[in-house]
């Protein structure tokens, strides 16, 4: 005993910056709160926790927040305590809240009565209960009173009235059926009866004692249990009368007693955990040594608010950042959080002083027990540098000395003391190993051979045999045999003959990657290659174990004990003597996943480190043990009953169960099986506790349920009691009688009916016969009835409908005939209802009507036009009882045939308009063209002049309005030329801003991408600003909106079907709408018409919409409005969209006309014009002869042809009209020009004309000016 002390004390206790494996919950793996207060585990395994939001019960798959205890007014519970039956109590902030324990499921209170006065809060409770329902609860307040329940009565007592020289209780212990409190003089304990003072041995008189833990209660009720005490220099542990072991603290540890409470716990393996609300520290008793827990996770330390040791040894720390467990203390991990230089670890090896070295991706660094020394080779954080740089692994040269292969950086001689030296490689190699080849020279193997080091240089070794070949380790035989560890040829053998050989395994083909290769302790040559590990015997590899195949082996090491651990990318794996396999991994502490290549070492005193891509890793064997197997214990059987989890169906059956292993919660595996239904079944991975059968047949049956923790610990095989799913009721014995019962009737029956059929079959066959003749008759009526596109109906002589067919049920407009069948006739589809009266006095009077007109009322209200056919129905009386016949929806005829009407209508007002006139132009050309004369002879001083000018202007006004006539006509010539619409509604919409009155809105949605239409643009432009006047003069309050919208549309053949004007092709369409007074229906047909208006006199022409519509009917297009009264009115124009060709271009009449010279011959049949004609041209030098009408014409032309240089020719005369006469005069000189003079346009002829490049088009009336330059253009005089 003595002497073991002595080594503690020797050892010292060295504070380590290391980390162990944690688990962490909060709130975002389903935990309440982040604050914790206290820990405790029930006895069927489950965790309970106090948190700030209440009590929560945790086992290991669900978090489940229990709000009993704050119904019952433990608001928050702040203490949790487990009593000797394994009952969970709770205790709150404050004393006054009384405890709550679980028993059997129900939560039960224990009150403190008011008379006791105790308000405050509450420093810590302790229970002693057991399972006869004795109950003894000792609770300190914060004012170091005594509260305690003892034999159902609770009493108090201050701290003075016990210990007057006492003034602080510090930690209350249970040992047996009593209690133990430590204050800050003495130990008491108390029984419910008596406080007694124990005697500690003289050395704890010096050594204050400032906490205690109960490690250990004996059987025996009157000794004290095994003890673990904590005083202000050392943490001892005792059982009377001796002390067993005492360990020292050092100054870091020393610190945290300065501030209480502390949490002090024994680690189950002879260690101690030691902390508080700052700190937790863990005395190491495999190291000796002291660490501080911490986490990288964690920036801080880990505070420590309570902890809790569980039936597995994780360890539970309460913490205000959450809740913490430490599953593991198999090993102890480092990583650059903890002082390496790097996190990986790529290679160990130790000085022959006992100093680490460990290699790294750019350095190294050393440790000498006490502190780690980093040592950087470039920059660490430079990814790119890694491959350069990679210590791929460490040669002992001397016990100061070590060589490091590092590949493109060379070889690294590295002292103890941490000064190094760079040798760099060949040109253009990697070295990946390094070998003592003798005393004096080093092997070195490379990405592309061998090399052999001697005197700070590198020579080529077996370089043609080896030159292919990238080495990682080498193993030089006894009998100079050398075995080189390849990546790509397997294990290569090179003898003293220089032969060589490949080795690997043909059955598995990542054997050619191997990447180490060692001795046995049996002698055997092991090869770890990227198909598993296997042995090298006579030129072959054999596998050695089957469940190492397929799992790539990295590195290998042969311990003290004879064990073979091999490092892979799964963790370890470890073979003991007698061939048992153990695995290691991430999961089971191990700092990371993937083992490195030489990264596997037992230093001199007999540690195993293992060097990882997530850090460093010591095992500690001493707290490596066997691990209880999860904890099974089944809940609940769900069938066909109503649940959280209800079955789907009949026969489906979900059982729910606990599964603890809080070793690892996620890496749980089950088998299971419910007998007489299968066999064992597998679950890698367990995620929720709840199994779920379907389609279970009725009988009895068991469930069977194994499991494995991540520690690869099997539990027993756990049955459920045996459950009975019972049989549906179809397969109960009343049930099969009444079957049979039934089966008697329905055979009875049968037999009967079979009888009957006999007799029945007589009758059918004379029925079937007499039926087959009417179904046919039927059959050609109901297919009438059916198919016909017109309403067939029945109607009785009420009015009410009884049959009417698809056609009829369509045209009125309703879903279904049933709608109708519950309709009046008269009063619900007659428009009219007295026509009802009048149709049934024809039919009565005549024996039916034909096509009678009348007007119907569809479903919608809308009243549409049929024609009526109806026949009576008469009784046997010859009374008419009701009416059959059928009925033509006459709407959409009826619509067109009043538009082809308006269209006549329009056409023969058009022809009218036209005839009037040319009428007007020839009377006109007299007046216009002899006013023109006078005023050329006059003095513009002249007083006659002024009035002369009136009659011209008058003239002209006279000839505008017969041009609108020509254009309603559509005779009118137009100047076609391409026109953007866009721009002539830009354009009229800048007149009418200036002009109208502001309080009219104006609103344009103008197609940007149009194509031009032909049309003259003035007007075009008119045109639109005659439909704005009218827009404007619609609204006589001054106050509404213009709308313009222009668009490119399709018209197709059904819709130009509908309306007579339209016809299919590609159109811009123009749309004008106003919200005025709109168009009153009687007179919807008669806007277009000329001189129509409804303006008072004075106020308009009537032309507008005349000129309107004749220009778009000119252009090929059709306009369309629709309009309601107080709503408004909206125009629809639609341009056709023609290829582009430009008209000649408009002489200009402004410049001054000269004298010419010319014979012409003037055609006319008006007496007037010829005159007019002739003295104009004379007055500008020309000589002119004169013809009434074409034949006399073509007789003056044909006898002196030769003396003409043009003639003008009027189109329409008697006799022979000006078509024909240019068609006789071309048949004698097809170049003599002619100018064609035109009242009337025929646009077909003119676009003839047009073509004949001697030919010009003059349109009647026209001045003295226009003729003389057109006669100047035509003969190239001007």
């Amino acid at each position: 005993m003595i002497k073991k002390l002595f080594l503690l004390l020797m050892l010292g206790a060295t504070l380590w910056a290391q980390e162990y494996p944690v688990h962490f919950y909060t709130i975002e793996e389903g935990l309440p709160s982040n604050e914790i207060y206290s820990i405790v585990q029930d006895s069927i395994g489950e965790m309970w926790i106090a948190t700030r939001r209440g009590l929560c019960k945790y086992d290991g798959f669900h978090w489940q927040l229990d709000t009993t205890i704050s119904k019952m007014g433990m608001y928050l519970p702040h203490f949790l305590e487990l009593d000797d039956a394994g009952r969970v109590w709770v205790g709150g902030v404050h004393i006054g809240q009384g405890f709550c324990y679980l028993n059997n499921k129900t939560w039960h209170t224990i009150s403190l009565p008011d008379s006791l006065a105790l308000f405050s809060p509450l420093k810590t409770f302790k229970v002693i209960g057991s399972s006869d329902g004795h109950i003894f609860i000792l609770a300190v307040t914060h004012k170091d009173q005594i509260a305690y329940f003892f034999q159902n009565q609770w009493k108090v007592i201050d701290l003075s009235r016990i210990d007057p020289e006492s003034s602080k209780i510090l930690t209350v212990s249970k040992n047996n059926n009593q209690f133990l409190i430590l204050t800050d003089r003495r130990l008491l304990t108390f029984n419910g009866t008596d406080f007694k003072e124990y005697d500690f041995p003289p050395l704890f008189e010096k050594e204050k004692i400032i906490s205690l833990q109960v490690l250990e209660t004996p059987h025996s009720p009157a000794k004290m249990g095994r003890l673990l005490l904590l005083t202000p220099n050392y943490i001892y542990e005792y059982q009377a009368p001796e002390i067993i072991k005492k360990i020292p603290l050092n100054k870091q540890v020393k610190r945290l007693l300065a501030d209480p409470p502390f949490q002090l716990i024994e680690d189950g393996f002879g260690g101690v955990f030691l902390g508080n609300k700052f700190r937790l520290f863990h005395f190491n008793n495999y190291l000796n040594k002291w660490v501080l827990i911490k986490h990288h996770r964690i920036p801080e330390p880990l505070d420590a608010i309570d902890i809790y040791l569980d039936q597995e040894k994780n360890l539970w720390i309460a913490s205000y950042m959450g809740l913490f467990k430490i599953p593991t203390l198999r090993f102890l991990n480092f990583n650059e959080y903890s002082g390496l230089l790097e996190t990986e670890v790529t290679s160990i090896n130790q000085f022959g002083r006992g100093t680490m070295i460990f290699g790294h991706d750019n350095g190294f660094t050393l440790y000498d027990g006490k502190q780690f020394k980093k040592f950087a080779i470039g920059d660490v954080q430079a990814p790119s540098d890694r491959s350069r740089k990679r210590f791929m692994g460490f040669l002992k040269l001397t016990d100061d000395t070590i060589i490091a292969a590092a590949q493109q950086m060379g070889l690294v001689k590295i002292h103890q003391s941490g000064r190094y030296e760079i040798i760099p490689p060949p040109p253009g190699e990697r070295i990946n190993t390094v070998a003592k080849l003798n005393k004096k020279e080093l092997l070195v193997g490379t990405y592309h051979g061998l090399f052999k080091f001697s005197n700070n240089a590198f020579y080529p070794y077996l370089h043609e045999l080896t030159k292919h070949l990238i080495i990682r380790r080498m193993l030089l035989l006894a009998d100079h045999t050398l075995l080189l560890a390849t990546l790509n040829r397997g294990v290569v053998v090179i003898r003293g003959d220089q032969k060589i050989s490949e080795v690997w395994n043909h059955r598995h083909l990542k054997s050619k990657s191997v990447y180490d290769i060692k001795y046995s302790p049996q002698g055997k040559i092991l090869v770890a290659t990227g198909a598993g590990l296997f042995e090298f015997s006579q030129d072959s590899l054999i596998p050695i174990d089957k469940e190492l195949i397929n799992e790539e082996a990295y590195a290998i090491l042969v311990d003290n004990e004879n064990k073979i651990w091999i490092g892979t990318g799964r963790g370890v794996q470890i073979i003991d003597s007698i061939g048992n396999i153990t695995h290691y991994d991430y999961f089971n502490g191990l700092a990371g996943q993937e083992c490195n290549r030489d990264a596997l070492f037992q230093d001199s005193s007999g540690r195993i480190w293992i060097g990882t891509i997530g850090g460093l890793s010591l095992y500690q064997p001493l707290y490596d043990f066997k691990v209880r197997p999860p904890l099974i214990n089944f809940l609940d059987f769900i069938s066909d009953i109503d649940f959280d989890l209800q079955p789907e169906k009949k026969g489906d059956l979900i059982i729910k169960f606990l599964c603890i292993s809080f070793k690892d919660e996620r890496q749980i595996a089950l088998r299971y099986r419910l007998k007489g239904y299968h066999e064992w079944q597998y679950i890698p991975r367990l995620f929720t506790p709840i199994l779920s059968f379907l389609d279970v047949p009725p009988g009895d049956y068991q469930l069977e349920v194994q499991a494995r923790n991540v520690e690869g610990a099997w539990s027993a095989v756990v049955q459920s009691s045996t459950f009975h799913i019972p049989a549906p009721f179809y397969r109960s014995w009343y049930f099969i009688a009444l079957v049979l019962f039934l089966i008697s009737i329905i055979t009875y029956l049968l037999v009967f009916a079979r009888i009957k059929e006999r007799l029945a079959q007589q009758l059918e066959a004379e029925v079937n016969a007499r039926t087959k003749a009417l179904k046919e008759s039927e059959e050609k009526f109901r297919r009438l009835f059916t198919d016909s596109l017109d309403g067939i109906f029945i109607t009785s002589i009420e009015g009410k409908i009884l049959d009417i067919n698809e056609a009829g049920i369509e045209i009125l407009g309703y879903d279904s005939k049933d709608e109708l069948l519950k309709l009046n006739v008269k009063k619900d589809l007659y428009a009219n209802p007295e026509d009802r009266e009048k149709i049934l006095t024809l039919i009565k009077t005549q024996g039916g009507v034909k096509n009678y007109p009348l007007k119907a009322k569809r479903k919608d209200g809308k009243i549409i036009d049929v024609a009526i056919s109806a026949t009576p129905i008469l009784d046997e009386q010859g009374n008419v009882v009701g009416l059959s016949g059928y009925f033509r929806d006459m709407t959409e005829w009826n619509a067109m045939k009043e538009q082809l009407a308006h269209s006549q209508r329009m056409e023969s007002l058009g022809m009218l308009a036209g005839g009037v006139a040319h009428d007007f132009n020839n009377i006109l050309a007299g007046i216009l063209g002899y006013a023109s004369l006078m005023k050329m002879k006059m003095d513009p001083d002249d007083k006659m002049f002024r009035y002369i000018d009136i009659i011209e202007k008058s003239a002209q006004r006279a000839a505008d309005l017969t041009q609108q006539l020509l254009i309603f006509s559509r005779k009118g010539q137009p100047k076609l030329q391409p026109v953007q619409v866009n721009e002539c509604v830009n354009e009229t919409i800048k007149l009418i801003r200036s002009t109208f009155p502001k309080t009219i809105e104006i609103e344009t949605e103008l197609d940007e991408k149009l194509p031009e239409i032909m049309a003259d643009p003035t007007q075009l432009s008119q045109m639109i600003l005659n439909l704005c006047v009218n827009a404007r003069d619609a609204m006589p309050d001054g106050e509404g909106k213009i709308s313009f919208r222009t668009r490119e549309v399709i018209v197709e053949h059904a819709e130009a079907y509908k309306n007579p004007d339209a016809r299919e092709g590609h159109f811009v369409q123009l749309t004008i709408a106003d919200t005025g007074s709109g168009i009153p229906d009687e007179i919807k047909n008669k806007i277009f018409e000329p001189f129509f208006t409804t303006k008072p006199r004075g106020k308009g022409t009537g032309m507008g919409l005349a000129m309107v519509y004749g220009f778009v009917r000119n252009l090929g297009g059709f306009i369309q409005f629709h309009s309601k009264l107080n709503e408004g009115t909206t125009f629809q124009i639609h341009f056709p969209v023609k290829p582009i060709h430009l008209e000649e271009k408009h002489l200009s009449h402004k410049s001054e006309l000269k004298t010419g010279h010319g014979h012409i011959l003037v055609v006319d049949d008006e007496e007037m014009v010829r005159n007019f004609c002739k003295m104009a041209l004379e007055r500008y030098g020309y000589t002119a002869e004169t013809a009434s009408n074409g034949q006399e014409a073509l007789d003056c032309f044909t006898k002196n042809q030769n003396n003409f240089d043009l003639i003008i020719l009027d189109m329409i005369m008697p006799v022979m009209d000006g078509m024909k006469t240019y068609q006789k005069i071309r048949e004698i000189n097809k170049e003599i020009k002619i100018l064609i003079s035109s009242g009337y346009s025929d646009s077909g002829k003119l676009e003839q004309l047009k073509k004949d490049p001697a030919v010009s088009i003059i349109f009647k009336p026209y001045k003295v000016d226009e003729l003389v330059a057109k006669v100047q253009a035509l003969t190239g005089q001007k």
